[in-house]
């Protein structure tokens, strides 16, 4: 079908257009900073941990001491990763171990349908939290948490 005026603006560029959607926007991008940081400090635990190197400045016996703190954060967070990475191996097998084959249909739309049930419940949350946040800027709530209430 052809459309011989402007293009309509797509779902995103009418989302970006309203003040509380870019709140939500900016809060929604601050989660997914804070978690990049922690995944980028994870993973480099997770390194250390593996390689036996030390966090930072030495511990009571210098670095890689058992007694240093940082050598243990790092060398759990390496166990955890191998134990993560067994457990996701795990779950990637066919239903009844490895010999089982390929999967069963049936076993397969189950997943689907809780995943499906997962992201409707995540949707009725996020619809939640934004009447929440419509309801305390009708209220005339600071949408700055740290602003002054008073003015």
């Amino acid at each position: 079908m052809r459309h011989d005026g402007p293009e309509p603006p797509s779902a995103v560029e009418r989302l970006g257009r309203d003040d509380r959607s870019q709140d939500l926007i900016r809060l929604l991008a601050a989660w997914a900073l804070v978690h990049e940081s922690a995944d980028d400090a994870w993973k480099a635990a997770v390194a250390r941990g593996e390689a036996g190197r030390p966090a930072g400045p030495a511990g009571p016996g210098g670095p890689g001491d058992p007694g240093d703190a940082g050598a243990f954060a790092d060398g759990l967070a390496a166990l955890v990763a191998a134990e993560k990475e067994r457990l996701k191996a795990r779950l990637r097998e066919p239903a009844g171990g490895a010999d089982a084959g390929a999967r069963d249909e049936g076993a397969i739309g189950r997943q689907l349908e809780a995943v499906a049930f997962e992201l409707a419940e995540l949707r009725g949350r996020l619809e939640s939290l934004e009447a929440s946040i419509d309801a305390l800027l009708a209220r005339g709530a600071p949408a700055d948490p740290g602003a002054d209430p008073t003015g």
